[in-house]
């Protein structure tokens, strides 16, 4: 899947590729990182890479999806 999407006065391309059930290659501007994802029960996901785990909230607005991480919105 590839989509791009604006940050701040930047447009980013942002490339996902599944490697194995809950493990992607995500590449931002072409810069490659390998990513664990695990879903949460209480709503949320933690993604996981070599540099430590971050936890995201997923928000659905129809067919929109809003993504929290650290405090930003995305």
């Amino acid at each position: 899947m590839r989509v791009a999407f604006r940050d701040g006065d930047r447009v980013r391309e942002v490339e996902v590729a599944p490697l194995a059930p809950g493990r992607f290659q995500v590449t931002v501007d072409g810069a490659a990182l390998e990513v664990a994802v695990e879903s949460r029960g209480d709503g949320a996901i933690a993604l996981h890479t070599p540099e430590g785990t971050a936890l995201a909230e997923v928000t659905a607005i129809g067919s929109a999806r809003f993504v929290r991480v650290h405090g930003m919105d995305f």
